[in-house]
């Protein structure tokens, strides 16, 4: 199959011109294009540039800050499709923060948000104020670094003083009404806390007003999930930095019932060593040539299933091709059902998106390991 990159142009403007099958194509949608997710920035002045797309025009664009609404600003030109915002951000203290934009339509139709998280280096300088953002368009020329030319006419002295008031300035006795100072929020859950061996279930999070969240360790926005499919009980923990710098920490516990991989009721152990390998699977979705919405909602991999004697699990990888070669995005061990969810997460070194192959293997119960499925490729596009 031809590799998907040198075609992203043409598809792109198909896309965005005449829609997809399945696709909504007055959809609102936004891109972070700086800072990268994992990037280190110096403390200051902070640029966020993203840039969204909606055919009924951009009205605004929003950006949180670890889970807090931090800045909106209004399109001065609603009525363009596609525009690029830059928006400053000026962190108060060094650290992990996780950036999140989201961008609404003429008719109010919200996109779905995109996410960077960020670490903050150096020493926080001082805000007075906000910096205004900046909206330009694809046509609009770029701001023009070139000074006002000095005038040699300086403005006429003046020696007539103002005149002194003697008028006093009248005390108020009316006390500043207190602020009320938003609580944090925090909930921490899963679908099924007790699942089959090889099921699946998903743990959710739902934080606000808080400074930083962190899932099993890593950075995370303030809102998400995360699915998995346990062949054994596992733990889940939510750390969540409170703005008095205290931790919130919770754990999810699931439990599992039975194990992976269970042996055929028919099946007799032989004297001989079982050396046969398992059949190879049939790849079924996304067949090979696949190209899906560029969004993060779920993906489902499927395959016919094999039986074996001893019993079946299964192995799968995905690769996908950031920088001129493929490199693994995710790899599954011990599945044992014919499916599994990939969430993608959108590289932000490559626009519009990537290309991604996947592939599968079986093992059986004896240990023997199958050949792999041939590669499948599929591509994500902007729809």
């Amino acid at each position: 199959m031809k590799r998907f990159g040198s075609i992203y142009v043409l598809l792109l403007l198909v896309v965005v011109l005449s829609g997809c099958d399945g696709a909504d194509p007055a959809a609102t949608r936004i891109w972070i294009d700086v800072p990268f997710d994992g990037a280190e920035v110096e403390a200051g002045t902070i640029t966020v540039q993203s840039h969204a797309a909606s055919r009924n025009g951009i009205a605004r664009v929003e950006l949180w800050v670890n889970g807090t609404l931090y800045r909106s600003d209004e399109n001065p030109t609603p009525d363009e499709p596609v525009i690029y915002v830059v928006q400053p951000w000026i962190p108060t203290a060094p650290g992990d923060y996780t950036l999140e934009v989201r961008a609404y339509a003429t008719d109010d139709t919200a996109s779905d948000p995109e996410s960077v998280t960020v670490r903050v280096i150096g020493e926080a300088v001082e805000v007075t104020e906000t910096p205004t953002a900046e909206f330009l368009t694809p046509t609009s020329a770029p701001p023009t670094d070139t000074p006002v030319p000095p005038t040699d006419t300086p403005a006429p002295p003046t020696d007539t003083p103002a005149p002194p008031t003697d008028t006093p300035i009248a005390p108020t006795d009316t006390p500043v009404p207190p602020t009320d100072t938003p609580q944090p929020q925090v909930n921490f859950w899963a679908d099924d806390t007790t699942v089959q061996a090889g099921s699946c279930t998903t743990v959710h999070w739902e934080t606000a007003n808080v400074k930083a969240v962190y899932f099993n360790g890593q950075g995370v926005a303030g809102t998400g999930d995360h699915q998995t499919c346990p062949c054994s009980p596992e733990s889940h923990t939510l750390d969540v930095l409170l703005p008095n710098d205290e931790h919130d920490i919770r754990t999810v516990d699931i439990g599992v019932i039975g194990s992976c991989v269970t042996p055929s009721p028919t099946f007799t152990p032989s004297p001989t060593p079982d050396t046969t390998m398992p059949p190879v699977p049939t790849l079924l979705s996304p067949n090979d040539g696949f190209v899906a919405a560029c969004s993060p909602s779920q993906l489902e991999l499927s395959w016919q299933a094999v039986s074996d004697p001893s019993g079946v699990t299964y192995q799968a990888v995905v690769e996908y091709y950031p920088a001129g070669s493929w490199e693994t995005y995710d790899s599954w061990r011990n599945l044992g059902s014919p499916s599994v969810i990939l969430e993608p997460v959108l590289p932000h070194t490559v626009l519009p998106c990537s290309s991604y192959r996947w592939r599968v293997r079986a093992i059986d119960g004896a240990g023997n390991v199958g050949e792999w499925a041939d590669w499948f490729e599929f591509a994500f596009t902007i729809y």
